[in-house]
């Protein structure tokens, strides 16, 4: 958020995209970022692309048998969410159509596995905004950033036999972020600035 903040005072009309999976806790957390921050009087959100529809395929496997048909409604899915914002509602639709009390045709282990890949997830999440956010070159995927995580934290963190405090890795990453994403050497000149008079009266 602190990299939001300065990049927003140099650009004020940026646009603002958030991805994430469909975690209800990493999106209470966020808006409650993205309110503090005055600058962002309009962000737009989406569930990370590939999560959403690994589990839309899972739950075509429970209410479609033919292959070719649940390839062919993830196509067309997938093509829709580009054009339209509202491809979302098709898709609860197409699910809420094929419930049991309607269709007369499911077990009770259909409607049990069904809930477990989808249960709240496209009605809790707070938006499928791809059309708007491709539209204005925001990514509609967090392969950016979890990319990100692995290289900087991972490959770094989760060495064997690594053991860590909260202010040790910290330090460490802290310094790791600033050299892979090339802005080490700026900041040692302003760091360096500041504690040279305190070297020189010592």
């Amino acid at each position: 958020m602190a990299d939001v903040r300065r990049v927003l005072r140099l650009k004020p009309n940026l646009h603002v995209g958030v991805v994430q999976d469909g975690a209800p806790e990493l999106w209470n957390l966020i808006r409650d970022e993205i309110r503090a921050v005055p600058a962002i009087k309009l962000w737009r959100a989406a569930v990370d692309m590939f999560h959403l529809f690994e589990r839309l395929a899972k739950a075509l496997e429970v209410v479609e048998p033919d292959p070719s048909a649940r390839r062919a409604q993830l196509v067309t899915w997938k093509n829709e969410f580009f054009r339209d914002d509202y491809t979302i509602d098709r898709v609860i639709d197409f699910f809420n159509q094929r419930t049991p009390w309607l269709r007369g045709r499911w077990t009770e282990k259909q409607q049990v596995q069904l809930d477990s890949i989808l249960g709240s997830y496209l009605t809790d999440t707070p938006a499928f905004e791809y059309a708007h956010m491709a539209k204005r070159g925001l990514h509609v995927g967090s392969g950016v950033t979890e990319g990100a995580c692995k290289s900087l934290i991972a490959a770094r963190a989760k060495r064997s036999g690594q053991r860590w405090k909260r202010e040790g890795i910290d330090a460490v990453l802290t310094l790791r972020s600033l050299v892979q994403s090339e802005r080490f050497d700026p900041f040692w000149r302003r760091f360096a600035s500041t504690f040279a008079p305190l070297a020189q009266a010592a």
